[in-house]
């Protein structure tokens, strides 16, 4: 089988590089021939140039025309397609008659914020209107309302076209990011959206060992993801907590670390070292407040038998079983998740040694690049 993966980088990587890597690198393991096109949004006037030609880019268009020409795949694997490749891209898979899935991995379908937050808070204006206008005059993308519509017009345009009908499946990585696009005014069909989850490596073979008594967070220092929540939460504690990352709110992070003597900023981390963290630290604390799809972090906690304490939220509502492989807390309430490492610190060993058991259980079930592929190529085949 050819299969012709497309992506869109973001000018800071993120998780879903990762992804994309991680899935093609294990599609040539399992003998595929795979072919990947990256797209590159750039920065400055090549930036700008590139939002303009959002509704349709004729580069895009013409690149992966002359790809299909030449490679002939049997099928077209479309990950991030904004800005640079921009919907031309399914319209180029349509006009060879190449069957296209599309993976899901935000919301900008459903609203130009592409991740229904805005000012603090859950974002759902959008979900079940013909357009966003509520959106677009809030400013909900980088507090522009020009750049706001523009990405509403792209979608709402290519709604009329019907080009997003012409993708065969999209694959979402939950059951609740599935329940958003059915019961939103995007029109798909049932059948045309399924659940593919996330996965990770793990060089371990069994439970890893605690060896520590700190708690950990892993991701982006911006505000949806709970960063100040987590921070107030431990300000005024004994519990050690140690943060890896780096984004928005780093100044504020570094102050905050500085202030309290219980809270270590190691910033940002090559991965073998973030995964030690994890496998040390006594929980992984997840605080997130906006609807995450399959973070690749749990994920990655999961694979290094270490728990999570998370916020019940989207995906997290599904990953995490309360009092199996972790716990739950109420989804930006300090005072809720103080209690939980409240009870977590008095959590006697076994229960602990049990947790840790069920999160590895949980990955091998669910997470690992084997099943991930195997699911993969079951989709390919039935489009194929």
């Amino acid at each position: 089988m050819k299969l012709l993966v497309i992506h869109t980088l973001y000018n800071v990587r993120g998780g879903e590089e990762t992804i994309v890597e991680n899935e093609t690198h294990h599609l040539l393991e399992a003998g595929l021939d795979v072919k990947t096109i990256f797209f590159s949004n750039g920065k400055g006037f090549k930036a700008m140039l590139k939002f303009i030609m959002l509704p349709f880019n004729l580069f895009s268009f013409l690149s992966i025309k002359n790809t299909i020409n030449e490679y002939k795949p049997d099928i077209i694997h479309l990950h991030n397609w904004s800005f640079a490749a921009s919907p031309a891209v399914i319209l180029a898979a349509k006009w060879a008659n190449v069957p296209i899935v599309l993976t899901i991995q935000n919301y900008r379908l459903l609203c130009p914020s592409a991740t229904l937050f805005h000012n603090g808070a859950i974002f759902h204006e959008s979900l079940n209107t013909r357009f966003p206008w509520k959106a677009v005059f809030k400013g909900v993308y980088k507090n522009s309302i020009l750049m706001t519509f523009w990405l509403a017009f792209t979608v709402f345009l290519h709604k009329r076209m019907g080009t997003w009908k012409y993708v065969n499946k999209y694959l979402v990585h939950s059951e609740f990011v599935r329940s958003l696009f059915l019961n939103s005014d995007f029109g798909l069909r049932e059948d045309q959206v399924l659940v593919k989850a996330n996965s990770t490596a793990s060089n371990n073979e069994k439970v890893a060992a605690n060896s520590g008594d700190f708690f950990l967070y892993v991701g982006r220092l911006n505000e949806e993801k709970g960063i100040s929540q987590l921070i107030s939460a431990f300000a005024n504690s004994d519990h050690k907590l140690v943060i890896i990352g780096d984004g928005p709110l780093l100044k504020f992070t570094e102050q905050s670390a500085e202030k309290s003597p219980n809270i270590v900023f190691k910033g940002k981390l090559p991965i073998d070292l973030v995964k030690k963290n994890m496998q040390e630290a006594t929980a992984l604390v997840f605080p997130s407040i906006w609807y995450e799809g399959m973070p690749l972090t749990i994920i990655e906690s999961f694979s290094v038998s270490t728990p999570v304490i998370a916020s019940k939220l989207g995906a997290m509502t599904d990953m995490i079983t309360d009092g199996v492989n972790g716990l739950h807390f109420e989804a930006g309430n300090v005072a809720d998740l103080q209690n939980k490492i409240d009870n977590w610190k008095n959590f006697p060993l076994e229960i602990k040694r049990q947790m840790r058991e069920n999160a590895r259980e949980t990955y091998e079930r669910k997470y690992t690049p084997d099943r991930n592929i195997k699911s993969l190529i079951s989709i390919y085949e039935e489009l194929t």
